[in-house]
């Protein structure tokens, strides 16, 4: 849970989380307390009772953000923990023996009557005081495994993005061989520009690992750009984007790995004329992303989690760090040839 951005409104929450909380060994001790006079015949009442557990431990809320704070500044130091136990201990027979006196036992001995309830003050605060120690402990501990954890997935996620990256590159400028070899210069020079602008692009999100599929539509349309300078008349793009997708978010460059094998494993191994294919639609609660190709289908016994390359294995991995289990991939022969598909969770900004 967030705590709200107004400090008023984070110390009025702290506030009653701690009433809530201190409250309720006042209630349940009160009403066995009543229960146990009811059962002896003795006449009591309950409202004097309750007020009474009250003055025992209410007076733990202002004592709890106080060790709540020690604790995180002096951590497992025991000295410093120690003195603030003593106080508090102090603190609370104080409000015992004060409750203790206006309930009329010990009348007029506030001394003997401190005496006497401090070594059980002690055994409550002791019990209080390493709950609480321990308990934000234990929290803060939790919260800085999370953070590392989102640190090391954010780290792995740039890593696998940078490593994708120089895969494609090295694939482009091949293909821009390709051309000035064959004396297709002004097609090469029209890739070098595409390229640049499609690098760009990168260079521009590299710290957003999601952006709207609209924008990654954008960018993978340079990537076909520079694979249509190659193929020419022989590649052929279909697009069916459902219009309300558009604006879903998707994990950043999810396409060009999907589009990349598309185009090398289906446009580029046959000499005829193929088809590239981008659907999108939304299902239920899942963004369904499909790349397909009219390429030769895929062998039997091919596996996405055993046989497939660098930038199908890096988009399982992306997906897996940014969505778990809430994702899926999968590769299928599909009439006329093979079909990727992806299904994330369904999220806009």
């Amino acid at each position: 849970m967030r705590l709200p951005a107004s400090p008023v409104a984070r110390v009025s929450l702290v506030a009653l989380a701690l009433i809530a909380l201190w409250t309720i060994p006042c209630l349940l001790i009160a009403s066995q307390l009543v229960m146990d006079a009811r059962t002896m015949h003795r006449p009591v009442g309950a409202g004097g009772i309750f007020l009474g557990q009250l003055m025992r431990w209410w007076i733990w809320i202002p004592i709890t953000p106080v060790i709540v704070t020690l604790t995180r500044r002096v951590g497992r130091r025991v000295v410093p923990h120690l003195l603030l136990l003593a106080a508090v201990s102090a603190v609370t027979a104080v409000a015992w023996t004060a409750q203790a006196l206006k309930n009329g036992d010990w009348q007029d001995q506030p001394l003997t009557t401190f005496q006497i309830i401090y070594p059980v003050s002690l055994n409550y605060a002791l019990i209080g005081y390493t709950a609480i120690a321990g308990v934000t402990m234990a929290v803060d501990a939790r919260r800085r495994t999370v953070e590392l954890q989102k640190q090391l997935d954010q780290a792995r996620l740039i890593a696998l993005t940078r490593q994708l990256q120089p895969h494609f590159l090295f694939n482009t400028l091949h293909s821009i061989a390709s051309l000035v070899r064959t004396g297709r210069g002004p097609e090469a020079v029209e890739t070098i520009a595409r390229l640049s602008a499609l690098l760009r692009e990168s260079l521009d999100a590299e710290q957003a690992p999601e952006v709207e599929l609209g924008r990654e539509i954008e960018a993978s349309e340079l990537y076909l750009d520079i694979q249509q300078t190659r193929f020419s008349d022989r590649m052929r793009v279909e697009r069916h984007l459902a219009p309300e997708t558009l604006s879903a978010l998707v994990p950043r460059f999810i396409l060009q790995p999907l589009l990349e094998n598309a185009v090398s494993h289906g446009i580029a191994v046959v000499p005829d004329a193929g088809t590239v294919g981008i659907r999108s639609a939304h299902r239920g609660d899942q963004l369904v992303i499909e790349v397909s190709n009219s390429g030769p289908p895929l062998p039997r016994g091919w596996s996405i989690e055993t046989s497939a390359r660098v930038g199908l294995r890096n988009t399982m991995e992306r997906l897996c760090q940014l969505y778990g289990a809430l994702a899926t991939i999968s590769l299928a022969n599909t009439p006329g040839g093979v079909t990727a598909e992806i299904a994330i969770p369904w999220s806009k900004r």
